[in-house]
């Protein structure tokens, strides 16, 4: 497995995604407003929390399995047969208690949920599998591929069929099918026998994986749940918003994460404990390298970038989203160190930090986002990450020797304090107060920071070997 390039590949899947779903977004949150593009984060939310008992860590366990196994097949199966149980017990109550859900939702959602949730579980059981299969650049695709049907499933139900939240809920359904089906041409595994010996081999590693799923889920959906219980739909479409926003600053530290747990696994097997350890240190410079910037810029044009871009009632977020893309510093070197803890054998550690960062990131919800709104929200996934990433670092010093790239990790913070100062002097000459002139001030910032990273001699380096790899 080529790490560089399938972490790049995955990288480039992605960005276009993201940029694709960027436009889409923007589209949607002009033509729907902040209340029913809430609707339908609050419908993405209840799926999100549903997927944790549906799954039960199931997914990442087989993706764990395959990748050193020389019966792929026979788990497969097993971890099929394995979701069907669950999956149908929770149907059964989506369905007994519609009219509770339809109505914290906002629309009637009772069949969509459903649909949903099986939907949902089936493409990340695919997507797990070729990444166990070691074939991640096919799941780049496959990510890719359900953004793209997303948008334009929305745009074509929203623009000519006239739906509105519900229109987006059936969209995703269907993009997440057609990503399914597409994932089911691409794997190489087929089916075997389920059988109980493989069972007991996938709980051993789902046990632990369950909490680190249960982290993740409640670190992306508990702030969304809590703010749609206690505001209004249109802060949470406006929350949610700014933490997309956000998300795009860590796409990089996701597909060194996707793309780093095969291949460290292989190598635990193999003993390599020294290729781990420079990996995983050249791996969180990578993770940072937009993350770093992308707060200096935030912390200057966060107003204007949802103004402009979605609208003003989505200014509200503004305060908020400086306060996530912090967050996701801590979140870019916890993804990577997490991910190694549980390709080496060590998921146990990883949970035992996840449960510490997901009981801090309850309280703090429950305790912020009724006195701060949007801003308590955003202060406890900060404080949460904050939390776990500490924890993970430090189980994961007891065991692997690993020394920081300072060097590397100095240069970015050089890089984005100049791009920092070039924005704020390029607002004083061009006032942001259009798409236009945002852009011509975000091309400033990008432009010096990658004259000053480039300066380097080490990091020009870097550059030139990746694309050499590619």
């Amino acid at each position: 497995m080529d790490l560089a390039k399938s972490i790049t590949k995955l990288f480039g899947a992605k960005l276009l995604s993201s940029i694709i779903s960027f436009v889409g977004l923007a589209f949607f949150a002009r033509e729907l407003g902040a209340s029913e593009l809430g609707t339908f984060f609050l419908f993405q939310a209840a799926v999100g929390i549903l997927k944790l008992p549906a799954n039960f860590g199931i997914n990442g366990a087989l993706e764990k399995r395959i990748s050193g196994s020389n019966q792929p097949g026979i788990f497969l199966s097993t971890a099929i047969f394995l979701k069907f149980l669950p999956l149908t017990l929770i149907s059964i109550a989506i369905f007994a208690f519609r009219e509770v859900i339809n109505e914290y939702v906002g629309t009637t959602v009772g069949v969509s949920l459903i649909a949903g949730l099986i939907a949902a579980e089936a493409y990340q059981m695919v997507m797990h599998l070729l990444r166990g299969e070691l074939d991640v650049s096919r799941s780049a695709d496959l990510v890719l591929l359900r953004r793209m049907l997303w948008i334009a499933f929305g745009v074509t139900s929203i623009s000519i069929l006239n739906y509105k939240a519900n229109g987006l809920i059936y969209a995703w359904i269907l993009a997440t099918v057609c990503a399914f089906i597409s994932g089911i041409y691409l794997k190489s595994t087929s089916t075997g026998y389920p059988s109980w010996s493989k069972a007991r081999s996938l709980f051993s590693f789902a046990k632990f994986d369950v909490i680190s799923g249960a982290g993740s889920v409640l670190f992306n959906w508990l702030d969304v749940l809590i703010i749609g219980l206690v505001l209004s739909q249109a802060e949470v479409g406006a929350y949610e918003t700014a933490w997309r926003l956000a998300s795009v600053t860590i796409l990089l530290g996701i597909a060194v994460r996707n793309s780093m747990f095969p291949q460290v696994s292989v190598w635990h097997n193999e003993g390599n404990w020294d290729k781990i350890s420079s990996t995983v240190s050249n791996m969180i410079t990578a993770s940072l390298f937009f993350v770093i910037p992308s707060f200096v810029g935030v912390a200057i044009l966060s107003e204007e970038l949802l103004g402009l871009i979605f609208g003003e009632e989505f200014v509200l977020a503004s305060t908020a989203l400086s306060i996530l893309v912090a967050q996701k510093m801590f979140q870019a070197i916890n993804q990577v160190i997490g991910r190694t803890l549980q390709a080496t054998g060590s998921a146990d550690l990883a949970a035992y930090a996840m449960i510490g960062g997901a009981l801090v990131n309850i309280m703090l919800n429950i305790i912020l986002v009724p006195t701060y709104g949007l801003e308590g929200a955003a202060l406890a996934t900060f404080f949460s990450y904050l939390c776990m990433t500490t924890i993970r670092v430090h189980f994961f010093k007891r065991y692997i020797s690993m020394s920081p790239d300072w060097t590397g990790l100095g240069w970015l913070t050089l890089s984005s304090a100049a791009m920092g100062l070039a924005v704020w002097v390029a607002t004083l000459v061009v006032v942001p107060n259009s798409l236009f002139k945002l852009a011509t001030v975000v091309s400033v910032g990008v432009t010096v920071y990658f004259v000053v990273v480039l300066a380097s001699e080490r990091m020009r380096a870097r550059a030139v070997k990746q694309i050499m790899d590619i």
